[in-house]
């Protein structure tokens, strides 16, 4: 019961997200090399302006609840546009 517990926490989870997405990157064409960055820009834009909807619509601790999905989402957003710069970057000198 331990190792799911262990499988399915937060860090485990944002840590699959950006590995996920880091992933797409690599094998998305070279001229769209920052659109899952921005997607998950978009998704963590959206949570954010969810949770405070939430939060005047129903409750506020859940709004804040929601607020730290959307931080957390922000944060491996920012991992994925740093890696996608890197990429951009290799791909270029490649050539």
């Amino acid at each position: 019961m331990k190792t799911i517990d262990y499988s399915v926490n937060g860090w485990t989870v944002g840590l699959l997200y950006t590995v996920l997405l880091m992933l797409i990157t690599v094998y998305v064409r070279k001229e769209k090399v920052f659109l899952p960055a921005l997607i998950s820009l978009a998704i963590g834009l959206f949570t954010l302006a969810a949770s405070f909807v939430v939060a005047a619509a129903l409750d506020p601790w859940a709004g804040i609840g929601v607020g730290m999905l959307a931080a957390g989402l922000l944060a491996c957003t920012i991992v994925l546009f740093i890696f996608a710069f890197a990429m951009k970057l290799l791909r270029k000198g490649a050539k």
